[in-house]
C-alpha cells in the first residue's frame, strides 16, 4: 500500500506530522510518496522546500519505512497539485 502525502509549508510539514505519518504508515505497513505542491493564484499554500522533504525521506527510511519523493510536473500548464483546485475555487466564485 503506498500513502501519498501532499506536503504544505508549516500545515503539514512539522516535526509532530512526521512522527504522526510515520506511525499511520508503520500501522499500516505502507510505502510513502511525498508529493510537492506546485504554486497556484488563489490559493492560500505554498509547497515544503525541498529540503525539509529531502530530510523526511532520508529520516522515515532510516526508520524502515521505504519512501520516495515524486518530481513535481505540471507548474509550466497549471496541472499540477494544487493548481487545478485553484482554477476550479476562482471558476466557482464567479
Amino acid at each position: 500500500m503506498y500513502v501519498h502525502y501532499l506536503m504544505l509549508d508549516r500545515v503539514n510539514d512539522r516535526d509532530a506530522d512526521f512522527e504522526a505519518l510515520e506511525e499511520f504508515c508503520r500501522e499500516l505497513d505502507a510505502r510513502v510518496i511525498l508529493m510537492h505542491f506546485n504554486r497556484a493564484d488563489d490559493v492560500p499554500f505554498a509547497p515544503s522546500a525541498f529540503g525539509r522533504m529531502f530530510m523526511w525521506c532520508i529520516e522515515l527510511n532510516k526508520r524502515g519505512i521505504p519512501v520516495l519523493i515524486n518530481e513535481p510536473r505540471g507548474a509550466d500548464v497549471n496541472g499540477g497539485c494544487g493548481q487545478l483546485a485553484g482554477t476550479m475555487l476562482r471558476r466557482t466564485q464567479q
